[in-house]
């Protein structure tokens, strides 16, 4: 996805809105340094890694 497409999704603003909810600085910095993949493989297991973050957090009440 190029930076114009980004731009008019205002994909910062909701990287911003999401860093909001950041437990702390390292996870914010991740957060804004996100971007979209087009990679199949790659989504797949950025998705399962996130499955395995929530289901952690909801367990054990923890923040991964």
């Amino acid at each position: 996805m190029d930076g114009k497409t980004l731009k008019t999704l205002e994909y910062d603003k909701v990287l911003e809105r999401v860093s909001l909810h950041a437990v702390s600085e390292k996870a914010k910095s991740d957060i804004l340094c996100l971007k979209p993949t087009f990679d199949y493989k790659k989504a797949v297991i950025l998705q399962d890694t996130t499955q395995q973050a929530i289901i952690a957090k909801n367990k054990y009440l923890i923040n991964p």
